[in-house]
C-alpha cells in the first residue's frame, strides 16, 4: 500500500478496506479539510506500519468510507516524527570486529579468539505519547436493526397506518409502489434511467434508519448527503421533510455550526 506524506495533516487517514473490525478502538475524532467549513466525525483504528528502514511503528488513524478509497495511506506529521525516532534509535548488540575486541580486551596466550556473533534483534515497536483530546463519547451503531427479519418487517408495514395509501396504490398497479414476496417496495429511477427498489420503512423503524444514515459511521452528514444515502435503499411518505428536520436538530451539528457564516456589519447613516 502506497504512503502519501502530508505536511499539513495532524492525523493519519486510511480507508475502511484496509482495517479489520477488531482494530477499531471505539473512539472518534472530528477532522476538517482546509477548503471545507464543516467538521467530519471519523472513527479511530490502531494501525501498524512496517518497513525494513525503521521496523514497526504503531499509531492511530482516522478511517474513511470504503467508497473513498484511493489506494494510499495518508501519513501525518505525528507519525512521521515516530518514524524518525525509530530510525535514530541505536542498534543494540551490534557486531564487534576482531580488531576492536583486541583493543578492549587483549586475548590471553594460547587462547583462541572467538568471533562475536550478534543475535537478531526483533523489530522495535515505537509508541507515540498519546495527547489527551476532548472528544465526545464513542458512537456505537444501533444493532437493533440487524435483528429485524423479513416477517417482522412485513408485519410492521401492514400495521403502519401511514402506509395504507401506499398499499392501495401498489394493488392498483399504476404507481411506483409494488409488492414483491409480501414486502412493499418503491421503484426509483435515476437520471440515467436505471431502476432500483427502495424498501418502504414503517413508522417504528424510521428513527433508527435516520440515525444510521446520519450518525455513527456516517460522520454526521449534511442534509444533501443524508438524503442521498437514505434514498439509495429506503423510502417512506414525507421522508424528505423528516430528514431535513432530523439533521438540523442534531446536537453535534448545531454545536459545530457553519464556518462560512459571517456576521454582517450593521447599517449606519452616512452624514
Amino acid at each position: 500500500m502506497d504512503i502519501l506524506r502530508d505536511t499539513g495533516a495532524s492525523i493519519d487517514i486510511v480507508s475502511r478496506n484496509h482495517i479489520r473490525p477488531e482494530h477499531f478502538t471505539g473512539e472518534v475524532v472530528y477532522v476538517k479539510q482546509p477548503l471545507d467549513a464543516e467538521f467530519r466525525c471519523l472513527p479511530l483504528a490502531k494501525v501498524e506500519l512496517q518497513s525494513p528502514e525503521f521496523g514497526c511503528v504503531v499509531t492511530k488513524a482516522a478511517v474513511i468510507d470504503a467508497q473513498l478509497d484511493s489506494g494510499w495511506y495518508l501519513l501525518s506529521n505525528k507519525t512521521y516524527e515516530l518514524i524518525l525516532e525509530a530510525k535514530r534509535k541505536p542498534t543494540l548488540n551490534a557486531v564487534v570486529t576482531r580488531s576492536q575486541t583486541r583493543k578492549i580486551e587483549p586475548p590471553k596466550n594460547g587462547e583462541n579468539e572467538k568471533k562475536a556473533v550478534s543475535p537478531k534483534e526483533p523489530a522495535a515497536v515505537v509508541e507515540g505519547e498519546t495527547t489527551p483530546l476532548s472528544l465526545p463519547p464513542a458512537v456505537r451503531e444501533d444493532g437493533d436493526l440487524i435483528g429485524v427479519d423479513k416477517g417482522a418487517l412485513q408485519s410492521a408495514q401492514k400495521g403502519c397506518s401511514t402506509l395504507r395509501k401506499c398499499f392501495l396504490r401498489a394493488e392498483r398497479g399504476n404507481s411506483d409502489f409494488c409488492i414483491r414476496d409480501g414486502t412493499l417496495f418503491r421503484e426509483s429511477k435515476d437520471h440515467y434511467g436505471n431502476i432500483s427498489l427502495q424498501v418502504v420503512i414503517p413508522q417504528v423503524y424510521r428513527d433508527k434508519i435516520l440515525a444510521l444514515c446520519h450518525k455513527g459511521t456516517s460522520s454526521h452528514f449534511g442534509v444533501r448527503k443524508t438524503k442521498d444515502r437514505l434514498l439509495k435503499h429506503y423510502f417512506w411518505p414525507n421522508c424528505i421533510k423528516e430528514i431535513e428536520g432530523y439533521v438540523r436538530s442534531s446536537d453535534p451539528c448545531q454545536r459545530m455550526g457553519k464556518g462560512n457564516e459571517k456576521v454582517k456589519a450593521p447599517l449606519k447613516l452616512v452624514p
